[in-house]
């Protein structure tokens, strides 16, 4: 928000760090090093939560999906978000 004061920052939350583990480790698509880098990372990552405008747990992909779809329905819907 310091570049873009305007922007919406929807912040997309694990349901536990558990979880997030083992989805990384399920995708199989990155290393052990760069998995080990992830993981030192996400206590840090998730302490930046609170600086967004919204928080969306993940829990379900599609229950995400939607919300993430009416948050921004209704910000444009309140002239808060404007395409551009």
């Amino acid at each position: 928000k310091e570049y873009f004061e305007d922007a919406l920052l929807i912040f997309i939350m694990p349901p536990s760090i558990e979880v997030l583990k083992q989805r990384l480790i399920q995708r199989n698509t990155e290393s052990e090093i760069d998995l080990r880098k992830r993981f030192e990372r996400m206590e840090m990552e998730l302490s930046y939560k609170d600086k967004f405008d919204y928080i969306v747990v993940n829990d379900e992909l599609k229950r995400a999906q939607n919300e993430v779809l009416q948050i921004v329905n209704k910000e444009i819907s309140e002239n808060r978000l404007k395409w551009k």
